[in-house]
Protein backbone atom coordinates (compact mmCIF):
# COMPACT_ATOMS: atom_id res chain seq x y z
CA UNK A 1 0.00 0.00 0.00
CA UNK A 2 2.02 3.23 -0.79
CA UNK A 3 0.92 6.10 -2.63
CA UNK A 4 2.02 7.43 -6.70
CA UNK A 5 4.04 10.73 -6.09
CA UNK A 6 4.32 12.27 -10.57
CA UNK A 7 7.85 14.48 -9.84
CA UNK A 8 7.53 16.80 -12.65
CA UNK A 9 11.10 17.11 -15.11
CA UNK A 10 11.61 19.22 -18.22
CA UNK A 11 11.71 17.56 -21.41
CA UNK A 12 13.85 18.54 -24.51
CA UNK A 13 12.16 18.81 -27.86
CA UNK A 14 11.68 16.07 -30.09
CA UNK A 15 14.03 16.48 -32.60
CA UNK A 16 12.87 13.34 -34.62
CA UNK A 17 10.01 11.01 -34.80
CA UNK A 18 11.94 8.00 -33.25
CA UNK A 19 13.36 10.28 -30.30
CA UNK A 20 11.37 8.51 -26.88
CA UNK A 21 10.95 9.91 -23.56
CA UNK A 22 10.86 6.57 -21.05
CA UNK A 23 8.84 6.44 -18.10
CA UNK A 24 10.73 5.53 -14.91
CA UNK A 25 9.29 4.35 -11.89
CA UNK A 26 11.87 4.64 -8.64
CA UNK A 27 10.71 4.19 -5.34
CA UNK A 28 10.47 8.09 -3.18
CA UNK A 29 12.61 8.88 0.08
CA UNK A 30 8.94 9.62 1.28
CA UNK A 31 8.00 5.51 0.83
CA UNK A 32 5.82 5.89 -2.41
CA UNK A 33 6.14 5.81 -6.14
CA UNK A 34 8.03 8.08 -8.20
CA UNK A 35 7.22 7.95 -11.87
CA UNK A 36 10.08 10.12 -14.03
CA UNK A 37 9.72 10.64 -17.98
CA UNK A 38 13.53 10.33 -18.58
CA UNK A 39 14.78 11.83 -21.88
CA UNK A 40 16.10 8.69 -24.11
CA UNK A 41 16.00 6.56 -27.00
CA UNK A 42 14.11 3.20 -27.05
CA UNK A 43 12.78 0.92 -29.56
CA UNK A 44 9.25 1.45 -28.46
CA UNK A 45 6.91 4.02 -29.75
CA UNK A 46 6.14 6.91 -28.04
CA UNK A 47 2.25 6.44 -29.07
CA UNK A 48 2.41 3.74 -25.93
CA UNK A 49 3.39 6.55 -23.50
CA UNK A 50 0.19 7.36 -22.50
CA UNK A 51 -1.06 4.03 -21.82
CA UNK A 52 2.00 2.91 -19.87
CA UNK A 53 1.76 6.08 -17.59
CA UNK A 54 -2.11 5.11 -17.07
CA UNK A 55 -1.42 1.43 -16.11
CA UNK A 56 1.22 2.95 -13.42
CA UNK A 57 -1.19 4.89 -12.34
CA UNK A 58 -4.28 2.48 -11.99
CA UNK A 59 -1.40 -0.16 -10.37
CA UNK A 60 -0.72 2.01 -7.52
CA UNK A 61 -4.19 3.28 -7.12
CA UNK A 62 -5.37 -0.66 -6.22
CA UNK A 63 -2.34 -0.89 -3.88
CA UNK A 64 -2.99 1.87 -2.00
CA UNK A 65 -6.59 1.14 -1.49
CA UNK A 66 -7.45 -2.48 -1.89
CA UNK A 67 -6.17 -3.80 1.36
CA UNK A 68 -8.47 -3.49 4.41
CA UNK A 69 -6.89 -1.77 7.27
CA UNK A 70 -6.51 -4.20 10.33
CA UNK A 71 -8.95 -4.56 12.89
CA UNK A 72 -11.12 -1.75 11.25
CA UNK A 73 -14.04 -3.45 11.84
CA UNK A 74 -13.55 -4.25 15.73
CA UNK A 75 -15.79 -2.01 17.52
CA UNK A 76 -14.55 -1.31 21.22
CA UNK A 77 -15.74 -0.07 23.98
CA UNK A 78 -13.79 0.76 27.44
CA UNK A 79 -15.14 0.89 31.10
CA UNK A 80 -13.20 1.79 33.62
CA UNK A 81 -15.65 0.67 37.09
CA UNK A 82 -14.06 3.19 39.97
CA UNK A 83 -10.25 2.54 39.08
CA UNK A 84 -11.14 -1.58 40.23
CA UNK A 85 -12.16 -2.99 37.16
CA UNK A 86 -11.81 -2.38 33.55
CA UNK A 87 -13.66 -3.59 31.17
CA UNK A 88 -12.73 -4.29 27.67
CA UNK A 89 -15.48 -5.40 25.11
CA UNK A 90 -15.26 -5.78 21.14
CA UNK A 91 -17.77 -6.28 18.42
CA UNK A 92 -16.74 -9.20 16.45
CA UNK A 93 -19.42 -9.33 13.79
CA UNK A 94 -17.30 -9.42 11.35
CA UNK A 95 -14.92 -12.30 12.32
CA UNK A 96 -18.07 -14.30 13.72
CA UNK A 97 -16.85 -17.84 15.04
CA UNK A 98 -13.51 -16.69 15.72
CA UNK A 99 -11.85 -16.52 19.33
CA UNK A 100 -9.93 -13.41 19.82
CA UNK A 101 -6.77 -13.24 21.98
CA UNK A 102 -6.15 -10.17 24.30
CA UNK A 103 -2.79 -9.22 25.65
CA UNK A 104 -2.01 -6.25 27.66
CA UNK A 105 0.39 -4.37 29.95
CA UNK A 106 0.52 -1.31 31.74
CA UNK A 107 4.20 -0.24 31.35
CA UNK A 108 6.16 0.07 28.28
CA UNK A 109 9.23 -1.60 29.67
CA UNK A 110 6.52 -4.55 30.83
CA UNK A 111 6.21 -8.20 28.78
CA UNK A 112 2.44 -8.31 27.22
CA UNK A 113 0.38 -10.46 29.59
CA UNK A 114 -2.88 -12.49 28.52
CA UNK A 115 -6.16 -11.60 29.74
CA UNK A 116 -7.07 -13.08 32.58
CA UNK A 117 -10.77 -13.12 32.47
CA UNK A 118 -12.14 -13.27 29.37
CA UNK A 119 -16.25 -12.34 28.85
CA UNK A 120 -18.12 -14.73 26.46
CA UNK A 121 -20.73 -13.81 23.76
CA UNK A 122 -22.15 -17.07 22.25
CA UNK A 123 -19.48 -19.20 23.37
CA UNK A 124 -16.37 -16.85 21.66
CA UNK A 125 -14.53 -14.23 23.50
CA UNK A 126 -16.23 -10.81 23.21
CA UNK A 127 -13.95 -9.03 25.71
CA UNK A 128 -11.77 -9.12 29.07
CA UNK A 129 -11.89 -8.04 32.27
CA UNK A 130 -8.65 -6.50 34.14
CA UNK A 131 -7.78 -5.69 37.88
CA UNK A 132 -6.50 -2.34 38.08
CA UNK A 133 -5.36 -0.29 41.50
CA UNK A 134 -5.08 3.71 40.15
CA UNK A 135 -5.00 5.35 36.83
CA UNK A 136 -2.55 5.27 34.18
CA UNK A 137 -2.41 4.26 30.50
CA UNK A 138 -3.08 0.49 29.10
CA UNK A 139 -1.66 -1.12 26.02
CA UNK A 140 -3.17 -3.63 24.57
CA UNK A 141 -3.56 -5.89 21.53
CA UNK A 142 -6.31 -8.03 20.12
CA UNK A 143 -4.79 -10.86 17.99
CA UNK A 144 -6.43 -13.66 15.72
CA UNK A 145 -3.84 -16.32 16.58
CA UNK A 146 -0.50 -14.50 15.69
CA UNK A 147 -2.07 -11.89 13.70
CA UNK A 148 -2.55 -8.25 15.14
CA UNK A 149 -5.74 -6.56 14.67
CA UNK A 150 -5.84 -4.07 16.78
CA UNK A 151 -3.32 -2.60 18.66
CA UNK A 152 -3.50 0.40 20.99
CA UNK A 153 -2.96 2.76 24.22
CA UNK A 154 -5.28 4.49 26.41
CA UNK A 155 -5.69 6.21 29.65
CA UNK A 156 -8.07 4.46 31.77
CA UNK A 157 -8.99 7.60 33.54
CA UNK A 158 -10.83 8.56 30.15
CA UNK A 159 -13.44 6.00 30.56
CA UNK A 160 -13.76 6.39 34.24
CA UNK A 161 -17.18 5.18 35.78
CA UNK A 162 -17.37 5.96 39.32
CA UNK A 163 -19.08 4.03 42.11
CA UNK A 164 -22.98 4.26 42.93
CA UNK A 165 -23.04 6.79 46.68
CA UNK A 166 -24.70 4.32 49.12
CA UNK A 167 -25.47 4.81 52.65
CA UNK A 168 -27.50 8.40 52.26
CA UNK A 169 -28.04 10.49 55.33
CA UNK A 170 -30.74 12.85 55.58
CA UNK A 171 -30.92 16.03 57.74
CA UNK A 172 -34.41 17.76 58.15
CA UNK A 173 -34.76 21.47 59.28
CA UNK A 174 -37.94 22.86 58.35
CA UNK A 175 -38.54 23.18 54.83
CA UNK A 176 -35.05 21.62 54.01
CA UNK A 177 -33.67 18.78 53.88
CA UNK A 178 -29.34 18.02 53.94
CA UNK A 179 -28.48 14.68 51.85
CA UNK A 180 -24.77 13.28 52.73
CA UNK A 181 -22.26 10.25 51.85
CA UNK A 182 -19.46 8.86 51.89
CA UNK A 183 -17.37 10.59 49.03
CA UNK A 184 -15.08 9.05 46.34
CA UNK A 185 -11.47 8.37 46.75
CA UNK A 186 -10.52 10.91 43.81
CA UNK A 187 -11.65 14.33 43.20
CA UNK A 188 -13.33 16.45 40.00
CA UNK A 189 -16.36 14.40 40.32
CA UNK A 190 -20.24 15.99 40.26
CA UNK A 191 -22.88 14.62 43.06
CA UNK A 192 -26.39 14.80 41.67
CA UNK A 193 -29.51 14.28 44.21
CA UNK A 194 -32.98 13.82 42.60
CA UNK A 195 -36.24 14.07 44.22
CA UNK A 196 -39.50 13.86 43.74
CA UNK A 197 -43.26 13.02 45.09
CA UNK A 198 -46.06 10.32 43.93
CA UNK A 199 -47.76 13.32 42.55
CA UNK A 200 -44.95 14.67 40.07
CA UNK A 201 -44.01 13.00 36.77
CA UNK A 202 -40.29 13.99 36.54
CA UNK A 203 -37.47 14.28 39.01
CA UNK A 204 -36.10 17.44 40.22
CA UNK A 205 -31.74 17.19 40.14
CA UNK A 206 -29.54 19.15 43.14
CA UNK A 207 -26.05 18.95 42.03
CA UNK A 208 -22.71 19.76 43.96
CA UNK A 209 -19.29 19.08 43.71
CA UNK A 210 -19.53 17.11 47.28
CA UNK A 211 -21.61 14.64 48.54
CA UNK A 212 -23.21 17.20 50.64
CA UNK A 213 -26.30 18.30 49.26
CA UNK A 214 -29.19 20.92 50.41
CA UNK A 215 -32.83 20.86 48.85
CA UNK A 216 -35.19 23.96 49.79
CA UNK A 217 -38.76 24.29 49.35
CA UNK A 218 -39.79 20.98 50.56
CA UNK A 219 -43.50 20.00 52.47
CA UNK A 220 -42.22 17.92 55.64
CA UNK A 221 -46.05 16.13 55.17
CA UNK A 222 -45.11 14.61 52.40
CA UNK A 223 -43.61 11.51 51.50
CA UNK A 224 -40.61 11.84 48.81
CA UNK A 225 -38.31 9.73 46.77
CA UNK A 226 -34.54 10.17 47.09
CA UNK A 227 -31.55 8.88 44.75
CA UNK A 228 -28.11 9.93 44.00
CA UNK A 229 -25.44 9.27 41.87
CA UNK A 230 -22.05 10.36 40.66
CA UNK A 231 -20.30 11.88 37.48
CA UNK A 232 -17.02 13.16 36.39
CA UNK A 233 -16.40 16.47 35.57
CA UNK A 234 -15.21 16.65 31.60
CA UNK A 235 -12.46 19.12 32.22
CA UNK A 236 -10.42 16.93 34.52
CA UNK A 237 -11.60 12.89 32.46
CA UNK A 238 -13.04 14.21 29.33
CA UNK A 239 -15.95 13.82 27.09
CA UNK A 240 -16.21 9.49 27.19
CA UNK A 241 -16.60 8.91 30.90
CA UNK A 242 -19.65 7.02 32.32
CA UNK A 243 -21.85 8.48 34.95
CA UNK A 244 -22.56 5.84 38.39
CA UNK A 245 -25.43 4.03 38.78
CA UNK A 246 -28.70 5.43 40.68
CA UNK A 247 -28.70 4.29 44.32
CA UNK A 248 -31.23 2.50 45.90
CA UNK A 249 -35.00 4.77 46.12
CA UNK A 250 -34.89 5.99 49.35
CA UNK A 251 -38.18 7.30 50.99
CA UNK A 252 -38.56 10.22 53.46
CA UNK A 253 -41.60 11.67 54.83
CA UNK A 254 -41.77 14.15 58.55
CA UNK A 255 -38.07 13.30 58.82
CA UNK A 256 -38.43 9.83 59.25
CA UNK A 257 -37.34 6.78 56.66
CA UNK A 258 -40.19 4.99 55.45
CA UNK A 259 -40.96 1.36 53.30
CA UNK A 260 -42.78 3.50 50.50
CA UNK A 261 -44.79 6.28 49.72
CA UNK A 262 -47.34 4.91 47.79
CA UNK A 263 -48.88 2.82 50.93
CA UNK A 264 -49.69 6.11 52.18
CA UNK A 265 -51.18 8.07 49.19
CA UNK A 266 -52.99 5.36 46.92
CA UNK A 267 -54.72 3.79 49.17
CA UNK A 268 -57.16 6.53 50.05
CA UNK A 269 -57.60 7.38 47.32
CA UNK A 270 -58.02 3.95 45.74
CA UNK A 271 -60.80 4.08 48.67
CA UNK A 272 -62.38 6.95 47.14
CA UNK A 273 -62.31 5.94 43.55
CA UNK A 274 -63.77 2.81 44.34
CA UNK A 275 -66.58 4.71 46.47
CA UNK A 276 -67.47 6.79 43.89
CA UNK A 277 -67.56 3.86 41.28
CA UNK A 278 -69.94 2.07 43.12
CA UNK A 279 -72.07 4.83 44.10
CA UNK A 280 -72.41 5.71 40.26
CA UNK A 281 -73.00 2.27 39.32
CA UNK A 282 -76.26 1.87 41.97
CA UNK A 283 -77.60 5.16 41.17
CA UNK A 284 -77.37 4.10 37.10
CA UNK A 285 -78.74 0.48 38.47
CA UNK A 286 -81.77 2.41 40.47
CA UNK A 287 -82.40 4.59 37.22
CA UNK A 288 -82.85 2.27 35.21
CA UNK A 289 -85.30 -0.03 37.00
CA UNK A 290 -87.45 3.54 37.45
CA UNK A 291 -87.19 3.80 33.65
CA UNK A 292 -88.16 0.20 32.78
CA UNK A 293 -91.43 0.18 35.14
CA UNK A 294 -92.37 3.56 33.53
CA UNK A 295 -91.89 1.86 29.92
CA UNK A 296 -93.50 -1.59 30.95
CA UNK A 297 -96.75 0.61 32.66
CA UNK A 298 -96.82 2.47 29.11
CA UNK A 299 -96.93 -0.65 26.93
CA UNK A 300 -98.85 -2.73 29.09
CA UNK A 301 -101.26 -1.00 30.93
CA UNK A 302 -102.33 -2.97 34.79
CA UNK A 303 -105.54 -4.89 33.50
CA UNK A 304 -108.08 -5.88 36.54
CA UNK A 305 -107.81 -9.73 37.10
CA UNK A 306 -111.29 -10.97 36.42
CA UNK A 307 -111.08 -13.83 38.81
CA UNK A 308 -111.79 -11.27 41.90
CA UNK A 309 -115.35 -9.54 42.43
CA UNK A 310 -115.64 -5.43 42.23
CA UNK A 311 -118.13 -4.68 45.06
CA UNK A 312 -120.12 -1.66 44.88
CA UNK A 313 -118.56 -1.05 41.03
CA UNK A 314 -122.49 -0.78 39.53
CA UNK A 315 -124.23 0.48 42.66
CA UNK A 316 -122.06 3.66 43.45
CA UNK A 317 -122.25 4.81 39.44
CA UNK A 318 -125.86 3.14 38.81
CA UNK A 319 -124.40 2.41 35.40
CA UNK A 320 -123.25 5.64 34.56
CA UNK A 321 -119.91 6.06 34.39
CA UNK A 322 -119.73 8.97 32.00
CA UNK A 323 -121.84 11.33 34.45
CA UNK A 324 -119.52 9.90 37.53
CA UNK A 325 -116.29 10.53 35.60
CA UNK A 326 -117.03 14.19 34.90
CA UNK A 327 -117.98 14.38 38.55
CA UNK A 328 -114.53 13.31 39.29
CA UNK A 329 -113.18 15.44 36.63
CA UNK A 330 -114.54 18.45 38.08
CA UNK A 331 -114.16 17.39 41.61
CA UNK A 332 -110.17 16.98 40.66
CA UNK A 333 -109.62 20.47 38.96
CA UNK A 334 -112.25 22.20 41.71
CA UNK A 335 -114.82 23.61 40.49
CA UNK A 336 -118.08 22.80 37.82
CA UNK A 337 -117.03 24.58 35.00
CA UNK A 338 -114.85 21.70 33.48
CA UNK A 339 -113.93 22.05 29.60
CA UNK A 340 -113.94 18.59 27.59
CA UNK A 341 -110.57 19.21 26.63
CA UNK A 342 -109.70 19.43 29.96
CA UNK A 343 -111.43 16.34 30.51
CA UNK A 344 -109.75 14.50 28.15
CA UNK A 345 -106.57 15.28 29.29
CA UNK A 346 -107.31 14.19 32.72
CA UNK A 347 -108.84 11.29 31.32
CA UNK A 348 -105.92 10.05 29.39
CA UNK A 349 -103.50 11.24 32.26
CA UNK A 350 -105.13 8.88 35.22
Amino acid sequence: MFPVVISPVSFPPFKKRGDLHTLVMSRSPLGGVDLRLDASTSTMRHVFLPWAAAAVLLLGRANASGKTKPGSALQLQVINFNFETVQVTWNSSAYAGINFTFIYKFHTKEEYRPCPDYILQHGYRAGCLLEVQRDGPLYFSIRNGTEPLLTKDLAISTYLKPRSPGALNFQWREEAVTVTCSSLGYNDLQYEIQHKTVFDAEWQSTEAETCNVTIDGLDTEKCYFFRARVKALEFAYGSETYPSDWSEVTYQQRGELRDSCWENSLFPKFILIAGMVSFLTVFLLLLSLWKLHRIKKVLMPSVPDPKFSFLGLFESHQGNFQVSSISLCKLALGGPNITPLQYFILFFSA
